[in-house]
Protein backbone atom coordinates (compact mmCIF):
# COMPACT_ATOMS: atom_id res chain seq x y z
CA UNK A 1 0.00 0.00 0.00
CA UNK A 2 1.28 3.83 -0.66
CA UNK A 3 1.88 5.14 2.32
CA UNK A 4 1.07 8.69 0.46
CA UNK A 5 -2.32 7.73 0.13
CA UNK A 6 -3.45 5.88 4.22
CA UNK A 7 -5.88 7.60 5.59
CA UNK A 8 -4.47 10.52 8.53
CA UNK A 9 -5.08 9.24 12.19
CA UNK A 10 -8.39 11.10 13.74
CA UNK A 11 -7.88 14.02 15.83
CA UNK A 12 -10.75 12.48 17.97
CA UNK A 13 -12.64 9.25 16.92
CA UNK A 14 -16.61 10.11 16.44
CA UNK A 15 -19.00 8.11 18.04
CA UNK A 16 -21.85 6.05 17.46
CA UNK A 17 -24.94 7.74 18.04
CA UNK A 18 -27.04 6.40 21.24
CA UNK A 19 -30.01 4.25 20.42
CA UNK A 20 -33.05 4.35 22.26
CA UNK A 21 -34.80 1.19 21.01
CA UNK A 22 -37.96 -1.08 22.20
CA UNK A 23 -38.70 -4.48 21.29
CA UNK A 24 -41.77 -6.91 20.91
CA UNK A 25 -41.91 -10.26 19.34
CA UNK A 26 -45.52 -10.94 17.95
CA UNK A 27 -47.55 -14.51 18.16
CA UNK A 28 -46.76 -15.56 15.15
CA UNK A 29 -42.93 -14.74 15.26
CA UNK A 30 -42.44 -11.00 13.55
CA UNK A 31 -40.21 -9.57 15.85
CA UNK A 32 -40.83 -5.46 15.80
CA UNK A 33 -37.90 -3.09 16.52
CA UNK A 34 -38.68 1.04 17.23
CA UNK A 35 -35.79 3.16 17.48
CA UNK A 36 -35.78 6.77 18.41
CA UNK A 37 -34.04 8.70 16.25
CA UNK A 38 -33.85 12.53 15.36
CA UNK A 39 -34.65 12.65 11.80
CA UNK A 40 -37.16 15.00 9.46
CA UNK A 41 -38.05 11.12 8.29
CA UNK A 42 -39.55 7.99 10.03
CA UNK A 43 -37.99 5.25 8.25
CA UNK A 44 -39.51 1.21 8.08
CA UNK A 45 -37.70 -1.81 7.01
CA UNK A 46 -39.68 -5.16 6.64
CA UNK A 47 -37.72 -8.19 6.24
CA UNK A 48 -38.95 -11.32 5.62
CA UNK A 49 -37.49 -14.72 4.43
CA UNK A 50 -39.16 -16.82 1.71
CA UNK A 51 -39.10 -20.59 2.93
CA UNK A 52 -36.62 -22.56 0.50
CA UNK A 53 -37.29 -21.48 -3.13
CA UNK A 54 -36.35 -23.44 -5.62
CA UNK A 55 -36.08 -21.84 -9.03
CA UNK A 56 -39.22 -21.22 -10.41
CA UNK A 57 -40.87 -20.24 -7.27
CA UNK A 58 -37.75 -17.61 -7.22
CA UNK A 59 -39.26 -16.07 -10.78
CA UNK A 60 -43.04 -16.07 -9.09
CA UNK A 61 -41.10 -13.61 -5.54
CA UNK A 62 -39.49 -11.57 -8.48
CA UNK A 63 -42.72 -10.42 -10.10
CA UNK A 64 -44.48 -10.55 -6.51
CA UNK A 65 -41.89 -7.83 -5.68
CA UNK A 66 -42.88 -5.93 -8.77
CA UNK A 67 -46.63 -5.91 -8.09
CA UNK A 68 -46.93 -6.20 -4.57
CA UNK A 69 -47.68 -2.60 -4.54
CA UNK A 70 -50.11 -2.71 -7.50
CA UNK A 71 -53.50 -2.86 -5.66
CA UNK A 72 -55.06 -4.48 -2.93
CA UNK A 73 -58.76 -6.31 -2.57
CA UNK A 74 -60.08 -3.00 -1.22
CA UNK A 75 -58.05 -0.40 -3.29
CA UNK A 76 -56.39 -0.26 -6.72
CA UNK A 77 -53.30 0.38 -7.59
CA UNK A 78 -53.47 4.14 -8.38
CA UNK A 79 -56.05 4.59 -5.44
CA UNK A 80 -52.84 3.18 -3.77
CA UNK A 81 -50.16 5.15 -4.79
CA UNK A 82 -52.39 8.42 -4.64
CA UNK A 83 -52.81 7.45 -0.94
CA UNK A 84 -49.01 6.93 -0.14
CA UNK A 85 -48.37 9.91 -2.04
CA UNK A 86 -50.73 12.37 0.32
CA UNK A 87 -48.71 10.91 3.41
CA UNK A 88 -45.55 12.13 1.47
CA UNK A 89 -44.36 8.61 1.46
CA UNK A 90 -42.05 6.36 -0.61
CA UNK A 91 -42.20 2.19 -0.93
CA UNK A 92 -40.16 0.14 -2.46
CA UNK A 93 -39.71 -3.87 -2.36
CA UNK A 94 -37.03 -5.82 -3.42
CA UNK A 95 -36.75 -9.59 -3.70
CA UNK A 96 -32.93 -10.29 -2.70
CA UNK A 97 -31.60 -13.90 -1.83
CA UNK A 98 -33.72 -15.10 0.70
CA UNK A 99 -35.94 -11.78 1.23
CA UNK A 100 -38.46 -9.82 0.95
CA UNK A 101 -37.67 -6.67 1.95
CA UNK A 102 -40.11 -3.83 1.96
CA UNK A 103 -38.32 0.25 2.14
CA UNK A 104 -40.40 2.99 2.94
CA UNK A 105 -39.93 6.59 4.21
CA UNK A 106 -42.72 9.40 5.36
CA UNK A 107 -42.74 12.22 7.45
CA UNK A 108 -43.42 11.28 11.17
CA UNK A 109 -47.17 12.39 10.83
CA UNK A 110 -48.16 9.95 8.28
CA UNK A 111 -46.44 6.68 10.07
CA UNK A 112 -49.55 5.33 11.37
CA UNK A 113 -51.49 5.35 7.97
CA UNK A 114 -48.15 3.96 6.43
CA UNK A 115 -47.94 1.00 8.55
CA UNK A 116 -51.87 0.19 8.19
CA UNK A 117 -51.25 0.62 4.06
CA UNK A 118 -48.10 -1.81 4.35
CA UNK A 119 -50.47 -4.73 6.41
CA UNK A 120 -52.73 -4.35 4.33
CA UNK A 121 -50.70 -4.87 0.90
CA UNK A 122 -49.04 -7.89 3.01
CA UNK A 123 -51.98 -9.56 3.68
CA UNK A 124 -54.74 -9.02 0.80
CA UNK A 125 -52.44 -8.01 -2.24
CA UNK A 126 -54.82 -8.54 -5.42
CA UNK A 127 -51.83 -8.71 -8.26
CA UNK A 128 -53.72 -8.01 -10.72
CA UNK A 129 -53.57 -10.14 -13.66
CA UNK A 130 -53.11 -7.02 -16.62
CA UNK A 131 -50.04 -5.99 -13.71
CA UNK A 132 -48.79 -9.38 -13.57
CA UNK A 133 -48.60 -9.75 -17.44
CA UNK A 134 -46.88 -6.67 -17.86
CA UNK A 135 -44.49 -7.22 -15.22
CA UNK A 136 -43.13 -10.33 -15.87
CA UNK A 137 -42.40 -9.70 -19.36
CA UNK A 138 -40.43 -6.57 -18.48
CA UNK A 139 -38.60 -8.57 -15.99
CA UNK A 140 -37.56 -10.98 -18.57
CA UNK A 141 -36.36 -8.53 -21.19
CA UNK A 142 -34.69 -6.97 -18.19
CA UNK A 143 -32.92 -10.12 -17.41
CA UNK A 144 -32.07 -10.58 -20.81
CA UNK A 145 -30.32 -6.95 -21.03
CA UNK A 146 -28.30 -7.89 -17.79
CA UNK A 147 -27.14 -11.22 -18.70
CA UNK A 148 -25.20 -9.84 -21.78
CA UNK A 149 -23.53 -7.89 -19.68
CA UNK A 150 -19.72 -9.18 -18.41
CA UNK A 151 -20.48 -8.19 -14.77
CA UNK A 152 -23.82 -9.19 -14.08
CA UNK A 153 -23.12 -12.41 -15.78
CA UNK A 154 -19.51 -12.77 -13.56
CA UNK A 155 -21.97 -12.14 -10.51
CA UNK A 156 -24.34 -14.41 -10.94
CA UNK A 157 -22.22 -17.34 -12.27
CA UNK A 158 -20.09 -16.95 -9.09
CA UNK A 159 -23.09 -17.56 -7.08
CA UNK A 160 -24.47 -19.96 -8.20
CA UNK A 161 -21.07 -22.17 -8.17
CA UNK A 162 -20.88 -21.30 -5.36
CA UNK A 163 -23.45 -22.42 -3.61
CA UNK A 164 -25.07 -24.51 -5.92
CA UNK A 165 -28.80 -24.87 -5.97
CA UNK A 166 -29.16 -23.39 -2.34
CA UNK A 167 -31.94 -20.80 -2.51
CA UNK A 168 -28.96 -18.23 -1.80
CA UNK A 169 -27.24 -18.34 -5.23
CA UNK A 170 -30.45 -16.75 -6.54
CA UNK A 171 -30.11 -13.63 -8.12
CA UNK A 172 -32.11 -13.10 -11.72
CA UNK A 173 -34.76 -15.58 -12.24
CA UNK A 174 -34.53 -17.32 -16.11
CA UNK A 175 -36.47 -15.21 -18.10
CA UNK A 176 -38.23 -18.62 -19.37
CA UNK A 177 -39.62 -18.76 -15.48
CA UNK A 178 -40.71 -15.16 -15.67
CA UNK A 179 -42.81 -15.71 -18.56
CA UNK A 180 -45.23 -18.80 -16.88
CA UNK A 181 -45.63 -16.57 -13.86
CA UNK A 182 -49.54 -16.28 -12.84
CA UNK A 183 -51.74 -14.23 -10.63
CA UNK A 184 -52.71 -17.19 -8.63
CA UNK A 185 -48.77 -18.36 -8.42
CA UNK A 186 -48.60 -14.88 -6.60
CA UNK A 187 -51.41 -15.09 -4.40
CA UNK A 188 -50.18 -19.12 -3.47
CA UNK A 189 -46.55 -17.86 -2.51
CA UNK A 190 -47.30 -14.94 -0.48
CA UNK A 191 -50.01 -16.71 1.35
CA UNK A 192 -47.55 -20.38 1.81
CA UNK A 193 -44.17 -19.31 1.58
CA UNK A 194 -43.11 -16.37 3.70
CA UNK A 195 -41.11 -17.52 6.73
CA UNK A 196 -42.87 -14.97 9.04
CA UNK A 197 -41.56 -16.55 12.23
CA UNK A 198 -37.97 -14.67 11.35
CA UNK A 199 -39.59 -11.77 9.99
CA UNK A 200 -38.16 -8.42 11.32
CA UNK A 201 -39.60 -4.82 11.12
CA UNK A 202 -37.78 -1.79 12.13
CA UNK A 203 -39.16 1.52 12.74
CA UNK A 204 -36.99 4.62 12.78
CA UNK A 205 -38.82 7.62 14.43
CA UNK A 206 -38.33 11.21 16.41
CA UNK A 207 -41.21 10.05 18.46
CA UNK A 208 -40.41 7.97 21.69
CA UNK A 209 -39.42 4.03 20.78
CA UNK A 210 -42.49 3.03 22.93
CA UNK A 211 -44.72 5.10 21.19
CA UNK A 212 -43.61 4.21 18.05
CA UNK A 213 -43.79 0.33 18.98
CA UNK A 214 -47.51 0.79 20.04
CA UNK A 215 -48.16 2.12 16.32
CA UNK A 216 -46.67 -0.89 14.83
CA UNK A 217 -48.67 -3.43 16.76
CA UNK A 218 -51.20 -1.53 16.20
CA UNK A 219 -51.22 -2.86 12.73
CA UNK A 220 -48.75 -5.67 13.13
CA UNK A 221 -49.44 -7.46 16.14
CA UNK A 222 -52.31 -9.61 14.75
CA UNK A 223 -51.97 -9.73 11.04
CA UNK A 224 -53.20 -12.31 9.36
CA UNK A 225 -50.44 -14.37 7.30
CA UNK A 226 -49.67 -18.10 7.98
CA UNK A 227 -46.59 -18.86 8.62
CA UNK A 228 -43.53 -21.39 7.08
CA UNK A 229 -40.30 -22.79 7.96
CA UNK A 230 -37.22 -21.41 6.72
CA UNK A 231 -34.21 -23.52 6.01
CA UNK A 232 -31.84 -22.91 9.27
CA UNK A 233 -28.91 -25.01 8.46
CA UNK A 234 -25.53 -23.60 7.13
CA UNK A 235 -25.12 -22.88 3.30
CA UNK A 236 -22.46 -24.87 2.09
CA UNK A 237 -19.83 -23.25 0.34
CA UNK A 238 -18.13 -24.79 -2.54
CA UNK A 239 -14.71 -23.60 -4.08
CA UNK A 240 -14.45 -23.42 -8.30
CA UNK A 241 -11.15 -26.13 -9.10
CA UNK A 242 -10.92 -24.27 -11.72
CA UNK A 243 -11.70 -20.33 -13.10
CA UNK A 244 -14.55 -20.01 -14.68
CA UNK A 245 -15.07 -18.61 -18.18
CA UNK A 246 -17.95 -16.74 -19.22
CA UNK A 247 -18.08 -16.03 -22.61
CA UNK A 248 -19.14 -12.47 -23.64
CA UNK A 249 -18.49 -11.95 -27.24
CA UNK A 250 -17.43 -9.01 -28.51
CA UNK A 251 -17.18 -7.31 -25.38
CA UNK A 252 -14.50 -4.66 -25.20
CA UNK A 253 -14.46 -4.90 -20.93
CA UNK A 254 -14.25 -8.24 -18.86
CA UNK A 255 -15.18 -8.27 -15.58
CA UNK A 256 -13.21 -10.44 -12.90
CA UNK A 257 -15.06 -11.60 -9.81
CA UNK A 258 -13.33 -13.54 -6.68
CA UNK A 259 -15.07 -15.13 -3.92
CA UNK A 260 -13.43 -16.48 -0.68
CA UNK A 261 -15.84 -17.70 2.37
CA UNK A 262 -15.41 -15.42 5.03
CA UNK A 263 -16.97 -15.11 8.54
CA UNK A 264 -20.70 -14.11 9.85
CA UNK A 265 -21.67 -10.77 12.31
CA UNK A 266 -22.04 -13.30 15.32
CA UNK A 267 -18.39 -14.34 14.89
CA UNK A 268 -15.65 -12.90 17.29
CA UNK A 269 -13.35 -12.44 14.13
CA UNK A 270 -15.99 -10.21 12.43
CA UNK A 271 -14.37 -6.74 12.91
CA UNK A 272 -10.62 -8.49 11.86
CA UNK A 273 -12.60 -9.79 8.74
CA UNK A 274 -13.80 -6.47 8.18
CA UNK A 275 -11.02 -4.75 8.51
CA UNK A 276 -9.08 -7.32 6.56
CA UNK A 277 -11.17 -6.85 3.89
CA UNK A 278 -11.04 -2.77 3.79
CA UNK A 279 -7.44 -3.00 3.59
CA UNK A 280 -7.44 -5.52 0.38
CA UNK A 281 -9.95 -3.69 -1.50
CA UNK A 282 -12.72 -2.20 0.28
CA UNK A 283 -11.81 1.80 0.22
CA UNK A 284 -9.64 3.95 -1.65
CA UNK A 285 -5.97 3.51 -0.07
CA UNK A 286 -6.14 -0.50 -0.12
CA UNK A 287 -3.82 -2.63 -1.62
CA UNK A 288 -5.72 -4.14 -4.54
CA UNK A 289 -6.55 -0.30 -5.55
CA UNK A 290 -3.19 0.65 -5.24
CA UNK A 291 -1.88 -2.07 -7.38
CA UNK A 292 -4.37 -2.50 -10.13
CA UNK A 293 -5.25 1.24 -10.31
CA UNK A 294 -2.71 3.48 -8.99
CA UNK A 295 0.47 1.20 -10.21
CA UNK A 296 -0.64 -0.67 -13.18
CA UNK A 297 -3.86 0.99 -14.65
CA UNK A 298 -5.83 -2.30 -15.32
CA UNK A 299 -9.28 -0.98 -13.76
CA UNK A 300 -10.92 2.37 -12.65
CA UNK A 301 -12.34 1.01 -9.36
CA UNK A 302 -11.69 -2.49 -7.79
CA UNK A 303 -13.43 -3.00 -4.67
CA UNK A 304 -13.93 -5.95 -2.53
CA UNK A 305 -16.64 -6.26 0.30
CA UNK A 306 -17.66 -8.70 3.22
CA UNK A 307 -20.66 -10.30 2.85
CA UNK A 308 -23.09 -11.33 5.76
CA UNK A 309 -26.01 -13.12 5.33
CA UNK A 310 -27.99 -15.86 8.07
CA UNK A 311 -26.65 -18.53 6.83
CA UNK A 312 -23.45 -17.78 5.09
CA UNK A 313 -20.59 -15.43 5.13
CA UNK A 314 -18.23 -14.08 2.22
CA UNK A 315 -15.80 -11.61 0.40
CA UNK A 316 -16.52 -10.31 -3.06
CA UNK A 317 -13.85 -8.88 -5.06
CA UNK A 318 -14.47 -7.48 -8.10
CA UNK A 319 -13.17 -5.46 -11.16
CA UNK A 320 -14.04 -4.13 -14.97
CA UNK A 321 -10.92 -4.19 -17.06
CA UNK A 322 -9.82 -4.54 -20.41
CA UNK A 323 -10.17 -7.68 -22.03
CA UNK A 324 -6.94 -7.77 -22.90
CA UNK A 325 -5.53 -7.12 -19.92
CA UNK A 326 -7.96 -9.29 -17.93
CA UNK A 327 -5.47 -12.19 -17.51
CA UNK A 328 -2.81 -10.46 -16.31
CA UNK A 329 -4.96 -8.32 -13.85
CA UNK A 330 -6.84 -11.69 -12.32
CA UNK A 331 -2.76 -12.47 -12.01
CA UNK A 332 -2.08 -9.79 -9.55
CA UNK A 333 -5.73 -10.04 -7.77
CA UNK A 334 -4.63 -13.22 -6.99
CA UNK A 335 -1.41 -12.17 -5.87
CA UNK A 336 -2.56 -9.66 -3.81
CA UNK A 337 -4.66 -11.99 -1.69
CA UNK A 338 -1.42 -13.89 -1.26
CA UNK A 339 0.39 -11.25 0.48
CA UNK A 340 -2.45 -11.20 2.78
CA UNK A 341 -0.19 -14.22 4.09
CA UNK A 342 3.55 -13.13 3.58
CA UNK A 343 2.90 -9.33 3.94
CA UNK A 344 0.49 -8.83 6.56
CA UNK A 345 -1.00 -5.52 7.76
CA UNK A 346 1.13 -3.48 9.98
CA UNK A 347 0.33 -1.36 12.46
CA UNK A 348 0.36 1.74 10.06
CA UNK A 349 -2.06 0.19 7.78
CA UNK A 350 -3.76 -0.83 10.43
CA UNK A 351 -4.37 2.62 11.71
CA UNK A 352 -5.31 4.00 8.17
CA UNK A 353 -7.97 1.24 7.41
CA UNK A 354 -9.54 1.93 11.28
CA UNK A 355 -9.87 5.40 11.03
CA UNK A 356 -11.67 4.63 8.04
CA UNK A 357 -14.03 2.39 9.08
CA UNK A 358 -15.07 3.65 12.43
CA UNK A 359 -15.16 7.13 10.55
CA UNK A 360 -17.53 5.90 7.75
CA UNK A 361 -19.31 4.27 11.04
CA UNK A 362 -20.25 6.90 12.60
CA UNK A 363 -21.39 9.09 9.43
CA UNK A 364 -23.35 6.48 7.58
CA UNK A 365 -25.51 5.62 11.34
CA UNK A 366 -25.97 9.21 11.86
CA UNK A 367 -28.46 9.10 8.91
CA UNK A 368 -31.57 7.46 9.44
CA UNK A 369 -31.75 5.92 6.13
CA UNK A 370 -28.50 4.20 6.25
CA UNK A 371 -28.99 2.79 10.56
CA UNK A 372 -32.27 1.27 9.36
CA UNK A 373 -31.56 -1.08 7.09
CA UNK A 374 -28.22 -2.35 9.37
CA UNK A 375 -30.55 -2.77 12.03
CA UNK A 376 -32.48 -5.01 9.30
CA UNK A 377 -29.51 -6.95 8.66
CA UNK A 378 -28.78 -7.40 12.46
CA UNK A 379 -31.51 -8.57 13.45
CA UNK A 380 -31.60 -11.06 10.65
CA UNK A 381 -28.80 -13.19 12.12
CA UNK A 382 -30.39 -13.06 15.42
CA UNK A 383 -28.50 -10.33 16.81
CA UNK A 384 -29.90 -7.82 19.41
CA UNK A 385 -29.47 -4.07 18.11
CA UNK A 386 -26.54 -2.89 20.91
CA UNK A 387 -24.11 -5.53 18.71
CA UNK A 388 -24.08 -2.47 16.60
CA UNK A 389 -21.97 -0.48 19.52
CA UNK A 390 -20.14 -3.94 20.65
CA UNK A 391 -19.06 -3.96 16.08
CA UNK A 392 -18.01 -0.78 16.71
CA UNK A 393 -16.11 -0.99 20.16
CA UNK A 394 -14.07 -4.19 18.65
CA UNK A 395 -13.04 -2.07 15.32
CA UNK A 396 -11.93 0.15 17.08
CA UNK A 397 -9.67 -1.99 19.79
CA UNK A 398 -8.82 -4.90 16.41
CA UNK A 399 -5.07 -5.15 16.99
CA UNK A 400 -2.45 -6.42 13.97
CA UNK A 401 -2.52 -10.05 15.09
CA UNK A 402 -6.23 -10.58 15.06
CA UNK A 403 -5.96 -9.43 11.17
CA UNK A 404 -3.29 -12.05 10.99
CA UNK A 405 -5.74 -14.80 12.87
CA UNK A 406 -8.47 -13.61 10.25
CA UNK A 407 -6.68 -13.96 6.92
CA UNK A 408 -4.80 -17.09 8.46
CA UNK A 409 -8.23 -19.07 9.05
CA UNK A 410 -10.31 -17.54 6.93
CA UNK A 411 -9.14 -15.63 3.96
CA UNK A 412 -7.56 -18.99 2.36
CA UNK A 413 -6.86 -18.06 -1.51
CA UNK A 414 -7.16 -21.61 -1.93
CA UNK A 415 -11.08 -21.81 -1.22
CA UNK A 416 -11.50 -19.30 -3.98
CA UNK A 417 -14.32 -18.97 -6.78
CA UNK A 418 -12.87 -17.51 -9.53
CA UNK A 419 -14.84 -16.29 -12.59
CA UNK A 420 -14.02 -14.45 -15.45
CA UNK A 421 -16.65 -12.81 -17.92
CA UNK A 422 -15.89 -11.35 -21.58
CA UNK A 423 -14.72 -12.16 -24.92
CA UNK A 424 -12.81 -15.51 -25.13
CA UNK A 425 -11.15 -14.59 -28.23
CA UNK A 426 -9.42 -12.15 -26.61
CA UNK A 427 -9.05 -13.15 -22.93
CA UNK A 428 -8.92 -16.96 -23.61
CA UNK A 429 -5.38 -18.04 -24.53
CA UNK A 430 -3.45 -15.83 -21.92
CA UNK A 431 -6.12 -17.31 -19.66
CA UNK A 432 -5.84 -20.94 -20.48
CA UNK A 433 -1.55 -20.21 -20.13
CA UNK A 434 -2.23 -19.20 -16.28
CA UNK A 435 -4.43 -21.61 -15.17
CA UNK A 436 -7.11 -24.32 -15.44
CA UNK A 437 -10.14 -22.99 -16.92
CA UNK A 438 -13.44 -23.93 -17.40
CA UNK A 439 -15.81 -22.65 -19.71
CA UNK A 440 -19.63 -21.80 -18.49
CA UNK A 441 -22.93 -22.13 -21.00
CA UNK A 442 -23.82 -19.35 -22.00
CA UNK A 443 -27.82 -20.29 -22.29
CA UNK A 444 -30.57 -18.32 -20.04
CA UNK A 445 -32.64 -21.44 -20.71
CA UNK A 446 -34.35 -22.54 -17.11
CA UNK A 447 -32.44 -25.66 -17.68
CA UNK A 448 -29.11 -24.48 -18.62
CA UNK A 449 -28.79 -21.52 -16.52
CA UNK A 450 -25.58 -21.06 -15.48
Amino acid sequence: MNADLLVPPLESEAELPGIVTATHRTGYGLTVLACQMRSPLTQVRLRVPWADLDADEFATATVLGRTLLAGTFTRSGRRLAEDLQTLGAKVEVAVEGEHLLVAAACVPSGLDELLATLAEVLSSAAHPATDVLRERRHLAYEVDVAMARPDTAAHVVALRHRFGGDPYSNVLAAPEALREVTAPHLHTLQRERLAWTRASLVVLCSAPSEATLDVALRHFEELPVAGAAQRSTPLVSEAAPAALLVPREGAMQATLVVMTRAVRRPDPLYAAAELANLGFGGYFSSRLVSVLREERGYSYAPSSRLVSVPRAAYTLTTASVSAAVAADALEVVLEEFGRLRSAPFDRAELAAVRAFAVGSMAMRFARSSALAPELSAVLAECLPPQWLAEHYARLREATPDQLRDVVDTVLDPAGTTVVVAGDPDVIGSRLHATQPVVTVPTSTSRNRWP
